[in-house]
């Protein structure tokens, strides 16, 4: 059991290597607002999260991020939209199933960005998530 544990670690950390290294999709003609790091907690799960905000030309937005938790071998990825000042999107990852939300608001001078999220997962875990630009 513990041999699988440290091999979903290593797969774990890989992933995470392979998105900080640029494995992010961005669409053409967006320009980054910034990376931003920090942390999210619910009851049952809490950790570090990064979160990457992109603009496009039509004013619009994109976002791409990850929440890893420190309890469990936890790792999220979220994506989603920027309206305005305002993100909404995903939260895809092991054992967590379709309806997971994410969502925040970026702040007026784009250094801060806070929300709250939902999993539908077991216990439901909702929480919330802040991250300052980096």
């Amino acid at each position: 059991m513990k041999i699988g544990k440290h091999f979903i670690r290593i797969g774990l950390l890989f992933l995470f290597a392979i998105y900080a290294c640029g494995g992010a999709s961005v669409p053409p003609g967006a320009s980054k607002i910034g990376h931003y790091e920090g942390s999210f907690t619910s009851a049952p799960l809490s950790g570090p999260c990064q979160v990457d905000l992109y603009r496009l030309p039509d004013g619009s937005g994109t976002f791409e991020g990850t929440f890893q938790g420190l309890e469990e071998d936890v790792f999220l990825t979220l994506k989603g939209t920027i309206t305005g000042n305002h993100l909404e999107g995903t939260v895809m990852g092991e054992d967590v199933f379709g309806g997971s939300t994410v969502s925040g608001e970026l702040s007026a001078d784009e250094n801060q960005v806070s929300g709250t999220f939902s999993l539908n997962a077991p216990f439901n875990p909702k929480g919330t998530w802040s991250a300052t630009r980096k």
